[in-house]
């Protein structure tokens, strides 16, 4: 591997990585402003105590905020022969005037989700470049 080829893979590896982790703290910044379906998630009581008790699913994940709602399947029957389907909707101006938190949070998961493929296409890179450069039994290169 030419060493302006390995300094562009790390140099893209650095910043991607870099780049999830930021998202990640983007992510979760803007689902703590959501004040939440019922417009109780963000409640105080006269101590400042946060009086809402959050309901998670399977995952760990909070069900109060809007984006967990728009992030779940409706199961649509076509019926015919009793057969369902699964609908996702997508996400859009509507959700956005819902909640703009959460829509931040949606766009922030987007963009996390497109840096997470170019990572895996820069490791990818590094390992089929790296393998190239792998002395064989004699100390020769593969």
């Amino acid at each position: 591997m030419k060493a302006d080829t390995a300094q562009k893979l790390v140099a893209g590896y650095s910043r991607l990585t870099r780049e999830i982790k930021a998202l990640r703290v983007q992510i979760a910044d803007n689902l703590d402003k959501c004040p939440g379906v019922k417009g109780d998630r963000l409640a105080v009581d006269e101590n400042g105590w946060q009086t809402y008790m959050p309901e998670v699913d399977s995952k760990n994940r909070e069900k109060g905020v809007h984006l967990w709602h728009w992030y779940q399947p409706e199961i649509c029957d076509s019926g015919y022969y009793c057969e369902t389907h699964t609908v996702w909707t997508d996400v859009g101006v509507q959700e956005a005037e819902e909640c703009p938190h959460c829509y931040a949070a949606h766009l922030a998961i987007q963009r996390r989700k497109e840096a997470r493929k170019e990572l895996g296409g820069v490791k990818g890179a590094m390992t089929r470049y790296g393998s190239l450069d792998v002395p064989t039994k004699q100390g020769e290169t593969a």
